[in-house]
């Protein structure tokens, strides 16, 4: 898996952005954040590539979550992010076109 550039969520285009100091939210540092007003994903760089993609995924799930009115919570959307990342890093064939 690789993290986009852009990213379309919903019906909303994400500018992705890879932040090489610590992101925050609220005054508390994060793996990353989601903006819809501004179309931006920041994601902190100083992490390892399975942290970084991990929370790539955490902060798509938000944008679907806020995009199709489902409401669910950081617990949830935590929980999803992580068991997504682990089914999409061990079973990379799925997602491979046919040859």
């Amino acid at each position: 898996m690789r993290i986009p550039e852009k990213v379309r969520v919903g019906y909303i285009d994400f500018k992705v952005i890879m932040q090489n100091q610590e992101v925050t939210c609220d005054n508390v540092v994060v793996y990353g954040k989601i903006s819809n007003s501004d179309g931006e994903i920041v994601i902190c760089d100083i992490y390892n590539e399975d942290q970084k993609k991990a929370t790539f995924l955490h902060e798509c799930i938000h944008g679907m979550s806020d995009c199709n009115d489902i409401g669910l919570s950081e617990k949830q959307i935590k929980k999803l992010g992580i068991a997504f990342y682990e089914f999409i890093k061990d079973n990379p064939e799925i997602f491979k076109e046919n040859e």
